[in-house]
């Protein structure tokens, strides 16, 4: 195996762990009934996941785009198995077009000062809601390890 080979599948996994770790957060704060942050944390992982995919793959991509939709589009280049649910990953992978996803758009490139929300502008989650995303991520992340560990 090349350096070039060994980097690619250090930082897939390391990208894996970050997402299982977020997976993990995402669970404590639904048994606290914090929905809203289980679900954003649930997203972190989504995207971490897509991340250890492409990096695993070496399908290169800039800052701006996100990770998901540039999975999807890249899939005959990735070996998914041949179980793997499409419908599923599209519902789950799919662009983001709510405001407060494109507002987080760059990254850690945006300073916000305050509370982002004030009372009555949060939006609302609901706990089926974020175990519902769990239950999804926890598919892609069993995907995602079948596909590294192979």
């Amino acid at each position: 195996m090349s350096r070039h080979e060994k980097r690619r599948v250090s930082l897939a996994t390391r990208n894996l762990w970050n997402a299982v770790t977020r997976i993990r957060s995402a669970e404590v704060f639904l048994s606290q009934a914090d929905a809203a942050n289980a679900i954003r944390e649930g997203k972190e992982a989504v995207d971490f996941i897509s991340q250890a995919l492409l990096f695993f793959s070496g399908i290169e991509r800039n800052r701006f785009q996100q990770p998901g939709p540039l999975l999807l589009s890249s899939r005959d280049q990735i070996p998914f198995p041949a179980t793997t649910d499409w419908t599923r990953l599209e519902n789950l992978l799919a662009e983001k077009t709510s405001t407060q996803d494109a507002a987080s758009f760059g990254g850690g490139d945006f300073m916000t000062f305050g509370d982002p929300f004030t009372s009555g502008d949060a939006p609302s989650s609901s706990p089926e809601e974020a175990a519902g995303l769990i239950n999804e991520v926890r598919y892609l992340e069993g995907i995602c390890r079948k596909i590294l560990h192979t």
